[in-house]
């Protein structure tokens, strides 16, 4: 193989692997979003035991809002996508529960594209899906 071919096909395997979304990026499962107010968004934690009301409320994270995009119920989800995605879902909520502080995490492009995809399935303003937008692609001004 010629150094211009081995090159040609270094550069071709760099671009599959950025298309496919094998890159990494650090995300801060803990920050979190807020409402319209400027304060914290609350979440549901427990609903009562008819099931009527929530009983516990907690900070709306940027961790939590992922998991549910990524655990939610679908129909028709082949079982690779039902894996994938509790896999990643488990991957999130361990984190989650590591610890006291920031809760940082590596996600590969394809792990964010499904937390992407399934942001604007979820019952949240858009002022919050545009907040976990920002945060999932590096930007950080609330």
């Amino acid at each position: 193989m010629t150094k211009k071919a081995a090159l040609r096909a270094v550069l071709v395997a760099v671009a599959a692997l950025s298309v496919s979304g094998a890159r990494a990026s650090e995300v801060d499962l803990a920050s979190p979003l807020l409402g319209i107010d400027g304060q914290v968004q609350r979440d549901c934690d427990h609903v009562d035991e008819e099931g009527r009301r929530c009983d516990r409320y907690v900070d709306m994270t940027l961790g939590r809002l992922s998991a549910a995009a990524v655990d939610r119920t679908e129909t028709g989800l082949k079982p690779s996508e039902i894996q994938e995605r509790g896999d990643l879902a488990r991957k999130i909520r361990r984190a989650l529960a590591a610890g006291t502080g920031a809760k940082r995490v590596d996600l590969t492009g394809r792990e964010l594209d499904l937390i992407r995809e399934g942001i604007p399935k979820l019952s949240v303003p858009p002022s919050i899906g545009a907040q976990a937008f920002d945060l999932l692609n590096g930007r950080t001004g609330q």
